[in-house]
């Protein structure tokens, strides 16, 4: 940097004076006295956590945590997109990694300052997909993907192929033990994150590749032949065909069979698991296996990690206080072990637990969510069509028409 480049720089500090107050210098050096509090949005297994976090944050960095967990997941983004420029309502927020493209798009997120020590704590590829044109947007915390859940009180063998999961489930059905062979968590607006791995064995893919692995949003395959023949295999499980997976089977359809211990398998993620070990399921989960003769069962994978409000009242003491905190070892392998999920810490994760073992291993085996600003929309075009055909619409006739409304989206 040259010294006409340094003559321009300007200099924000921040710091703890002996009574535990922090105040910050701005850059043009006013003097301002920070709010001691963060207030957090997230869901309530990351809470769970957070609430033991407390008296260490506190009396490590003189911060009280205030969390809401209200709302979550999709509602969470929505919630968040209408209330970002709203001074004071949050200073952190947790959303998987996919959210990143939209928040910068919309000026709705702050750029993360991570020093080398703690970009190296931290496994590459969970970090790569919170940069966004050389900055850093989100600090990666958990990871997830969709498995099989098994409940061995019912099932004493992982099903090699998916039509295994059928024989068993309706075998289990003729003995009047099993109600369900497989509850798969679709309800009115659908939820293609879980049926993709299915789709995915039946031979369907969202976008191509580029040369260096990244994703080609413009190469859109939803509509290719290959694509509309694995929407075709989810139409003859669905309303239409076997009834195996239905538009009904929502959380509390869940809740009823799956976690009321009348269903042998369900196709969900590390928050499901927990809830059911939670109700005292005696459950373990193995990958997702694909048809018998299709291709591999290949999930997504998400990492959900810590978004700054750029303005949350107090987003000074957020940006010193997450980055510092959320790559601490400790910290990382205590929200490994307290919500069964990898961590984005090295050599952090908790393997104690066979469900974060099985996530840990199944990791190669999955895909990377793509992180586009257009995401939001392209998984409701994609929610649609797989609500539709498992309601026993035209495979095809869904399957373009979704392709045609992601071209538009992201053209």
């Amino acid at each position: 940097m040259s010294d006409t480049e340094l003559e321009r720089c300007r200099t924000r500090l921040t710091f703890t004076d002996a009574t535990g107050a922090r105040w910050i210098r701005d850059e043009y050096g006013r003097l301002d006295c920070l709010r001691s509090e963060l207030v957090m949005w997230v869901g309530d297994d990351i809470a769970k956590i957070f609430i033991e976090f407390r008296a260490d944050i506190q009396s490590s960095y003189g911060v009280d945590v205030k969390l809401d967990i209200t709302d979550v997941g999709e509602r969470l983004r929505r919630k968040y997109i209408a209330e970002a420029r709203q001074a004071g309502n949050v200073d952190v927020f947790v959303g998987p990694h996919d959210w990143v493209g939209e928040l910068v798009s919309e000026q709705a997120v702050e750029p993360v300052a991570l020093s080398e020590e703690q970009r190296q704590n931290l496994l590459d590829f969970s970090l790569q997909p919170f940069c966004f044109n050389g900055d850093i947007y989100g600090i990666p915390a958990t990871m997830d993907t969709v498995m099989l859940i098994i409940n061995v009180d019912l099932v004493g063998d992982e099903p090699s192929c998916f039509e295994e999961v059928v024989e068993v489930g309706r075998a289990l059905q003729r003995a009047n033990v099993g109600q369900e062979i497989i509850v798969v968590r679709v309800g009115p607006e659908g939820d293609p994150f879980l049926i993709w791995p299915l789709l995915s064995s039946g031979g369907a893919w969202l976008f191509g590749m580029e040369p260096n692995g990244a994703w080609d949003i413009h190469q859109v395959g939803i509509d290719s032949p290959e694509s509309i023949s694995a929407f075709e295999r989810i139409a003859a499980l669905g309303e239409a065909g076997e009834g195996i997976i239905r538009c009904e089977m929502d959380q509390a359809w869940v809740e009823r069979t799956f976690i009321g211990g009348t269903c042998p398998f369900m196709l969900g993620a590390y928050g499901d698991v927990a809830r059911a070990r939670d109700a005292g399921m005696n459950v373990v989960v193995s990958p997702v296996p694909g048809f018998r003769d299709g291709g591999p069962a290949r999930s997504f994978t998400t990492i959900y990690g810590f978004y700054i409000a750029p303005f949350g009242r107090n987003r000074v003491i957020a940006s010193d206080l997450l980055p510092d905190y959320l790559t601490r070892f400790d910290v990382m392998s205590a929200l490994s072990a307290r919500i069964g999920s990898p961590v984005a810490r090295k050599e952090a994760t908790a393997l104690t637990d066979s469900t974060t073992s099985e996530l840990v291993s199944a990791r190669d085996k999955t895909m990377l969510m793509p992180s586009f600003a257009e995401m939001p929309e392209v998984w409701g075009h994609l929610a649609r069509a797989e609500v539709e055909v498992i309601a026993g619409a035209d495979p095809g006739v869904s399957a373009r028409r979704a392709a045609d409304a992601i071209r538009r989206t992201v053209s």
